[in-house]
């Protein structure tokens, strides 16, 4: 099933990979779509385009942020494309 949102294309077959619960929430919001945590084995392949969530601050090691700690850091949506 395809889903169009702001100019963003996203298919629930092969779409998304978010491995943490607030990751995932925090870019439901900013994409108007509900996006699930799917904590699972992704290799990107070559030419893939993928978006990732970079916050600004790096957390202590081992806290688990909540999604109101991940909008107070703040955080950038990068698009990568891998090349080889």
């Amino acid at each position: 099933m395809w889903r169009k949102r702001r100019g963003w294309c996203a298919s629930t077959a092969g779409f998304p990979r978010w491995g943490h619960e607030a990751a995932a929430a925090v870019f439901s919001r900013v994409l108007g779509l509900e996006v699930p945590m799917n904590r699972v084995q992704y290799r990107q392949r070559v030419g893939q385009l993928a978006i990732a969530l970079k916050l600004r601050e790096r957390p202590p090691e081992g806290q688990v942020l909540s999604v109101e700690e991940m909008l107070q850091i703040g955080f950038s949506l990068l698009l990568m494309e891998r090349l080889e």
